[in-house]
């Protein structure tokens, strides 16, 4: 029994190495995955292309709010002659000439600004475009060059789990058949704590009525008994008793699980 118990341990304990095993292996992929970034210099063109598209929006706009200020200042030079209704008709076809030709010229820079944004990103994009297809590409390499890595160490950790778990329900057992109140059953190994669960006992409550009324019965022949040399008949019942109680009893399979000490 403690050469199972012994073989038990190391088993755990080599749980404890598979599984450090595995947490390297993570390690060493997401140590890998960190260093797949964006060069300094890809980042510095983009940059740049962002600071050129904000300088010229701001030089536009520059440019947008003096047309709108020389455009207010011909507009208030535009003097409304009270006594000629003709001359007010032309002031406010004046003003509707100078709100459009506004209108259009703001479109005209807007446009220009939008250009230029378009003209930039299309520069950055063409020193850039194979940088971010590259780091895909590398972190794809990685992915699978750990995939079967993971899937190696996943399959040997739960094989040894595994086998584990059914040892120690072999094991139990071995030591409830020479005891039925062994209590020693679960193992501790390396970072890890086998704890072995007994299976759960339902009763079926009507072979418990039966169990009931052949225990009145057995109650009733012992009160007899010392009149009657019944005892042949008295062991009899007690057999059957026990036995109508056995057959209700249901006992589930056992159960081991592995938690970390």
């Amino acid at each position: 029994m403690e050469d199972t118990k012994d073989l038990i341990e190391k088993k755990l304990e080599k749980l404890t190495e598979f599984r450090a095993a595995r947490d390297m292996i993570e390690f060493q992929k997401r140590a890998l995955m960190d260093e797949v970034k964006v060069p300094a210099e890809v980042l510095e063109v983009q940059n740049r292309a962002n600071d050129a598209a904000q300088k010229y929006a701001a030089a536009q706009q520059r440019k947008i709010d003096e047309l709108r200020a020389e455009c207010a200042a011909k507009m208030a030079e535009i003097e409304v002659p009270a006594e000629v209704a003709e001359v007010l008709k032309r002031i406010d076809h004046q003003r509707g000439m100078v709100r459009v030709f506004q209108e259009q010229q703001e479109k005209t820079m807007r446009d220009a600004i939008d250009a230029k944004r378009a003209e930039l990103f299309e520069a950055s994009k063409h020193e850039t475009e194979n940088v971010y297809s590259d780091l895909a590409a590398r972190k794809a390499e990685i992915e699978a060059e750990f995939a079967g890595k993971e899937r190696d160490a996943d399959i040997n950790i739960a094989n040894l789990e595994k086998e584990i778990k059914a040892d120690i329900i072999a094991r139990a057992a071995e030591k409830i058949a020479e005891d039925i109140e062994a209590d020693d059953l679960s193992i501790k190994g390396g970072l890890y704590h086998a704890v072995y669960a007994r299976g759960r006992v339902t009763w079926k409550a009507e072979s418990l009525d039966k169990v009931i009324k052949k225990l009145a019965e057995v109650t009733r022949e012992i009160d007899a008994f010392v009149a009657n040399d019944q005892l042949g008949t008295i062991r009899k019942m007690v057999s059957d008793a026990v036995m109508v109680m056995m057959k209700s009893r249901k006992e589930g399979d056992p159960s081991v699980a592995l938690r970390k000490i």
